[in-house]
């Protein structure tokens, strides 16, 4: 498959996940999620969606390009799971504390360890 066939699977990947939880948060608040008392305004909530859907493309197609799945099945896949892929990634370098999106300042004040000789 080429680089670029990879994106889209990615992306639908992603949606796919954003559209559930999206949906629930319709179901858990009977409105609109930004109508919420206490919640951040539509703009926000959509600005996370768009870097969400963009790191689940992104995942796909770096997995893909570097052989590590093939075909739609996996290039989707690695989009559903791409938040979580890179919250792990990210923990091992920042000491095993979760780098979740409720925690923004996590990874500004995560000390990554010191990398020994190689």
């Amino acid at each position: 498959m080429p680089l670029w066939e990879y994106a889209p699977w990615g992306l639908a990947g992603a949606g796919c996940v954003e559209a559930l939880q999206f949906a629930a948060a319709i179901s858990r608040t009977r409105d609109w999620p930004w109508r919420a008392p206490g919640a951040p305004s539509a703009f926000p909530l959509l600005v996370s969606i768009v870097l969400r859907l963009g790191v689940g493309t992104v995942l796909a197609m770096a997995l893909g390009g570097s052989d590590q799945v093939s075909g739609q099945i996996g290039a989707f896949v690695s989009g559903v799971a791409a938040p979580v892929f890179i919250e792990r990634i990210l923990g091992q370098f920042s000491g095993g504390r979760s780098l979740t999106p409720t925690d923004p300042s996590s990874l500004a004040n995560a000390s990554a360890p010191a990398l020994g000789p190689v």
